[in-house]
């Protein structure tokens, strides 16, 4: 088996569960914007996942939604660009569930990473939701985790390196 036939193997066979980072900064939707602004601040996150309260994925906010928060003239919001009425509705946002945008990449942790890749791609976003079969969010799988697990593997800089 040739380099790419292996890369392509080992993205195949493993799962996103595999490599999912299970700590994952989360809130309901009734949480108020001024503590989504201090999850921000302390702790240098890009983006917070919102769930329900029995852990189901319900959307995201992204650093560029909390910008549109504070100025109606920020005209990006996680990779699209805001209609002005958008922008001016976001403005008035009181709680998370006023912010958020929905997350296109969710995927079962049960599914490849090279299924994660292609999603990824196609939505042309950093980053994929893990849920269980119930929706509850479990993860997150980020391409530097993919890159990473590719160094890992040894694919990547040419030798196998510890996790």
């Amino acid at each position: 088996m040739n380099e790419a036939e292996a890369v392509q193997s080992d993205l195949a066979l493993t799962p996103v569960s595999e490599i999912m980072r299970e700590t994952v900064l989360k809130v309901i939707p009734e949480t108020p914007v001024i503590e989504i602004f201090s999850w921000f601040r302390k702790r240098g996150h890009t983006h917070l996942i919102i769930t329900d309260a029995e852990g189901s994925v319900l959307g995201v906010i992204t650093s560029f939604d909390l910008l549109s928060a504070i100025s109606p003239t920020i005209g990006i919001q996680s990779g699209r660009k805001y209609l002005s009425l958008d922008r001016l509705i976001k403005s008035n946002a009181r709680v998370a569930g006023d912010l958020m945008a929905p997350i296109p990449v969710i995927m079962n942790g049960t599914e490849p990473l090279v299924r994660a890749l292609e999603m990824m791609e196609h939505y042309r976003y950093p980053y994929t939701v893990v849920t269980d079969k119930k929706g509850h969010l479990t993860g997150i799988v980020e391409f530097a985790d993919i890159v990473k697990f590719l160094i890992n593997k040894g694919h990547i800089l040419g030798e196998k390196s510890s996790p």
